[in-house]
């Protein structure tokens, strides 16, 4: 879509694939969301600024407002330096910079204060 590798298909198809697999796992999802939009790309119906890519915070806002999310609880994980800039949005980000990933998520929800 917006870098013109993938259709809206495609995407569901993935989505539709992770939601089976994290099913079977025991995992339930309750929303998945993206965006589709990109101010320079040459897919006129995708050419378009939105505050719901990144590093825009639009999507993130508007999760919170629809989901009842403890943001003092909550965390977010990304592999970008920009991704810990998701604190002013009330949710604490920490940076991946590769490795151990479900280790890292391990240690981060035996901190205090997270909801488990």
């Amino acid at each position: 879509m917006a870098h013109g590798l993938y259709t809206e298909d495609d995407v569901r198809a993935v989505h539709a694939y992770l939601t089976a697999e994290l099913a079977n796992a025991g995992a339930h999802v309750d929303e998945i969301r993206y965006c589709p939009y990109h101010p320079d790309v040459v897919e006129v119906a995708y050419r378009r600024v939105s505050d719901w890519r990144k590093p825009e915070p639009g999507m993130i806002l508007d999760m919170l407002r629809y989901w009842p999310v403890d943001r003092e609880a909550s965390f977010l994980i990304g592999d970008k330096a920009r991704s810990r800039r998701r604190r002013r949005r009330g949710v604490t980000g920490h940076r991946f910079t590769g490795g151990d990933l479900e280790g890292m998520v391990v240690a981060l929800l035996a901190a205090p204060g997270v909801v488990r």
